[in-house]
């Protein structure tokens, strides 16, 4: 959530920005439109993948669950110093 990212510092929060847009551009330059909506945007990928050879979906696959992996450890790490955070709130008051 929000808060959890307020957590993360700036480092963090840099490379969570900056990995969510280099998968924004990887998805634009395969011609998927960034104003999606998440359902949107599946249905597109989809429909992209029906165009490629098997090489080309194991490259766009690979990038993507790459890239994904990444956020979702930014986010994780998040969540984690978000719930520290809480807990040595508790512990001092």
């Amino acid at each position: 959530n929000s808060v959890d990212m307020l957590n993360l510092g700036a480092t963090e929060i840099n490379r969570l920005i900056g990995t969510q847009l280099i998968k924004r551009d990887f998805l634009i330059s395969q011609g998927i439109n960034p104003s999606l909506t998440i359902a949107e945007t599946e249905a597109a990928v989809a429909a992209k993948k029906e165009t490629m050879t098997a090489n080309e979906k194991k490259e766009f696959d690979t990038v993507i669950a790459s890239l994904d992996t990444q956020i979702n450890s930014i986010k994780e790490a998040s969540g984690k110093q978000s719930k520290n955070t809480q807990i040595n709130l508790l512990k001092t008051n």
